[in-house]
């Protein structure tokens, strides 16, 4: 005895479980918001990212192109003399300071998205800055010496050393589009397109440059040269067709396809054939239509048209990140606002439930207990407020204390309900018409329907045509429309006797007793033109019309008679919808010497 009482101290109570449940509910929910919260979170960081590192990657290309940019007013320096290599040195010098300007700008953002300064980043951009720093002495240098002295071993080196600062630029252009396609793999094909225009504009650009050294000292070029000059054009050309291969990717937006046309038209086009001159000019003495200065100043234009359209790749991929930000920004937040706004319904509906159901409930629990311990004479607290259904509960147990006249019409209306589940069962819920399974039962037992043994019964299987077709093509609430309108329209066709049941999808049923031939194909013949005569409305603008197909006869009572008549009638629908639909075949069943024969009424 002790031990039980002592097991029974152990156990937990009721109450005890349900504060446990609901302290076990509010965790779950908590962790599953927090997770979703999470998830968002995580993927604007991945989004933000992705900006970040695309920042970096436009960063890397621009501080490129300003270094090469130093070459067009630093190629006129040399180029020109008097007061018009001042001039040039002047730009020059703008053009340098914005080089430094972008070359700080990609340190101060790699610094920013890589987050840690690391030795080989310093160590490289170092380089790079200790390369464009001899470059530019050499520049310099050449451009103070006087026209008549410069040798053009001098110029090229002047040129070639600005291609080494490009050329020390190019392992962070890769580490930047490597660390774009890392964090964003679906930015794969503009990191290679854009960086395949970088080189392009870069080639462009020495091609340029490679041209200046016999220019400037009025010689001709070596075949060595020539060759070297051909190889960079070929080389050129090869990387615009496979630009233009991929700029198919872009070929909706129209910013881009502009861009596309211009350097088929400047770069390629005018620009190519300067070149392709200049070449030709210096395969001869080396006597030139036009200056060093003047070539390099028509062919800035050209190049830039590459610029342009680079970045207007640029843009249009920056524009769908930033897309892509504002979105996960919105998913997050409302991610947020909606996990705590489901929380707070949650600890609302469990205080509420609280209160105002399962104390009431256990009230009512210990209120039984009393009741079936000594009739209900034990005193109880007073009873808490809840709601309608709790109060409805109290009821019931008031109801528990009535007399025996109080359960026995207790008893009847159990009897009414049972009654009324029947009917639910029997009736197909759509429609409100009987159900096949109450059809079959009503037909299996006509006998006992007419005090005729000989009496006939009539049976017609209605399907609606195509309607398919109004599913797919209005949907299925539009479809349960429409078989109401025909259960509907079935019911006003027939009498009060007749018993109308839906067979099953869009397929009804009519049975007609104490009928015969003629009657049941006039009957179904009426019903057909009912049907067809229907104008459903569903929109503002749109009707629905439709028409039914139907297989009628006519056969004995019984249980054994029952299958064949529904074949029957099967069968002479599977006639109606093979001879065209919208067509009542009727089947003369054991009436056959009436006068309908089988075929459309």
């Amino acid at each position: 005895m002790a031990s039980l009482l002592s097991l029974r101290d152990t156990t937990l109570t009721v109450r005890q479980k349900l504060w446990m449940g609901t302290g076990l509910i509010t965790v779950c929910a908590c962790s599953l918001g927090f997770w979703l919260i999470w998830l968002g979170y995580a993927d604007y960081r991945r989004t933000d990212d992705s900006r970040a590192n695309m920042a970096l990657f436009r960063a890397a290309i621009l501080a490129s192109d300003a270094v090469s940019s130093e070459r067009s007013p630093g190629n006129e320096a040399i180029s020109e003399t008097g007061d018009a290599t001042d001039e040039a040195l002047r730009r020059l010098e703008a053009a340098r300071l914005q080089s430094d300007l972008a070359l700080d700008e990609l340190a101060n953002r790699w610094n920013d998205v890589v987050g840690i300064r690391l030795p080989s980043a310093d160590a490289q951009f170092e380089k790079v800055r200790a390369s464009l720093e001899a470059a530019r002495r050499e520049v310099d240098f050449q451009a103070h010496l006087p026209r008549e002295t410069r040798e053009q071993s001098g110029v090229e080196a002047s040129v070639v050393g600005m291609f080494a600062v490009v050329d020390a630029l190019q392992p962070v252009i890769v580490e930047a589009g490597q660390r774009l396609f890392r964090t964003d793999p679906a930015m794969a094909d503009a990191v290679v397109l854009t960086s395949m225009l970088a080189r392009m504009r870069e080639y462009a650009d020495r091609i340029s440059g490679k041209l200046l050294a016999p220019m400037v000292t009025d010689s001709a070029m070596s075949l060595g040269r020539q060759i070297d000059l051909g190889e960079m054009m070929g080389r050129v050309v090869q990387t615009w067709d496979y630009v233009s291969f991929m700029l198919q990717l872009y070929r909706e937006d129209e910013h881009i396809g502009e861009s596309y046309r211009q350097v088929a038209t400047k770069y390629f086009g005018e620009g190519h054939v300067l070149i392709e001159t200049m070449i030709r000019e210096g395969r001869g003495r080396g006597n030139y239509s036009i200056g060093s200065a003047e070539f390099t100043r028509r062919m800035v234009p050209y190049v830039e048209e590459i610029e342009n359209l680079r970045d207007a790749i640029f843009a249009l991929n920056s524009a769908q990140i930033q897309q892509a930000l504002d979105d996960a920004r919105w998913r997050m937040w409302a991610s947020a606002l909606i996990t705590f706004a489901i929380l707070a319904v949650l600890l609302a509906a469990l205080v509420i439930s609280h209160r105002g159901v399962f104390g009431p409930l256990l009230y009512a629990r210990d209120e039984i207990v009393a009741l079936a311990r000594d009739g209900g004479g034990h005193a109880l607290p007073p009873r808490p407020t809840g709601s309608a259904e709790i109060q409805a509960l109290f009821g019931a147990l008031d109801i528990l204390r009535a007399t025996q006249r109080r359960r026995e019409r207790l008893e009847k209306e159990r009897e009414l309900l049972s009654v009324h589940l029947k009917q639910q069962a029997q009736t197909d819920a759509l429609t409100e018409l009987q159900n096949r399974r109450a059809l079959e039962m009503i037909g299996q037992n006509l006998a006992q329907y007419s005090p005729h043994e000989a009496a006939l019964a009539g049976l017609i299987l209605l399907d609606v045509d195509h309607f398919k077709a109004v599913n797919d093509a209005h949907g299925h609430p539009v479809g349960d429309v429409v078989l109401q309108q025909v259960a509907q329209t079935l019911k006003a066709q027939c009498g009060e006797a007749d018993i109308v049941a839906r067979y099953g999808g869009e397929e009804f049923a009519v049975l007609v007793l104490d009928t015969n031939v003629i009657a049941i194909g006039i009957l179904a013949e009426r019903i057909r033109e009912a049907c067809e005569q229907l104008v459903i409305p569903v929109k503002d603008d749109v009707r629905v019309q439709l028409t039914v197909s139907a297989g009628a006869v006519v056969g004995q009572r019984g249980l054994d008679s029952w299958q064949p008549l529904v074949e029957l009638a099967d069968a002479a629908l599977y006639r109606a919808k093979r001879a065209g639909r919208n067509r009542v075949v009727v089947d003369p069943g054991v009436d056959a010497g009436q006068a309908f024969k089988r075929g459309r009424v």
